[in-house]
């Protein structure tokens, strides 16, 4: 899956520092239509970094993740429609100053294959 084109806007996504700072505060709002929020903190018990998702459709997401090979890389699981577990990964990218790319990946097999979800690319708004 090619990563979108700058032209190829899908949304836009504002990151808020709360709670003195201890909290990231993601408000996704997709171009189509649709919303989403996430909370990411590094997670003092764990000794890793959290990321909780939800979007306006339902289902959340629960990563946890640190920074290896480069990149941030977060994995957890949630239950599809029918109750089967799948397996996700969730990987920041630097591409260059100001701009990301954040690669969503599901396995359905345990972690045996994965397919990119999402492929996207974040330049910071001036």
């Amino acid at each position: 899956m090619a990563a979108p084109t700058p032209a190829q806007k899908l949304g836009t996504n504002d990151v808020l520092p709360i709670l003195e700072h201890c909290v990231l505060l993601e408000n996704w709002t997709a171009t189509r239509g649709g919303q989403g929020k996430s909370f990411n903190y590094y997670d003092t018990n764990l000794n890793k970094w959290r990321q909780i998702w939800m979007a306006d459709s339902g289902g959340p997401l629960d990563y946890t993740g640190e920074f290896s090979d480069g990149a941030m890389q977060f994995v957890g699981w949630n239950l599809d429609a029918k109750g089967k577990r799948l397996e996700q990964k969730l990987t920041f990218f630097a591409v260059a100053p100001d701009t990301v790319r954040q690669l969503f990946e599901q396995s359905a097999d345990g972690g045996k294959t994965w397919t990119p979800t999402f492929d996207g690319r974040y330049v910071r708004r001036r």
